[in-house]
């Protein structure tokens, strides 16, 4: 530092460092320079801690976000797979809690639609009994002759019909 001194001194006989300033006088600004540049540095260090700290813990905030929102999708998928694999379960136990409700439709539906009549079965070929209308139905290779309301008749519009 005496080095120094000495090449940058306006003095150029004086060689000692306390010759160029007085000593109590140097010792304060040394003091206060110290003083302010350390004070800065540990502001500048608390600073870049406190950034340093904030920046992980927005990390660690979003990482335990991300974490969340995996294992909600997780058990979502995971509930659904169950949901699939447990369908006909389910399907069963529906159906016998709506058991009762379903027949009663059933039987609803079958009292307004069912089919009025005795069933009645003819020996010839192409004769059938139509319980909706309580007649004989007369036809021959898949074509309509036409409704009777004796069987007999139905025979003999067939026979009459082939012949053509």
């Amino acid at each position: 530092m005496e080095n120094h001194i000495n090449k940058c001194s306006p003095t150029s006989g004086s060689t000692l460092v306390t010759d160029l300033i007085p000593p109590i006088e140097a010792k304060h600004k040394v003091a206060r320079w110290l003083k302010t540049h350390r004070s800065e540095k540990a502001a500048a260090e608390k600073a870049a801690a406190a950034e340093k700290a904030a920046a992980a813990e927005k990390a660690a905030a979003e990482k335990a976000v991300a974490e969340k929102a995996a294992a909600e999708k997780a058990a979502a998928e995971k509930k659904q797979k169950e949901k699939k694999k447990n369908y006909k379960l389910y399907q069963k136990e529906w159906y016998q809690k709506n058991k009762q409700r379903l027949q009663a439709k059933q039987r609803a539906y079958e009292k307004v639609y069912r089919k009025k009549g005795p069933i009645k079965k003819s020996s010839y070929t192409g004769i059938e009994w139509q319980r909706g209308v309580n007649k004989w139905r007369s036809t021959y290779k898949g074509k309509y002759i036409g409704i009777f309301e004796d069987e007999m008749d139905a025979v003999e519009s067939r026979e009459m019909f082939k012949d053509l």
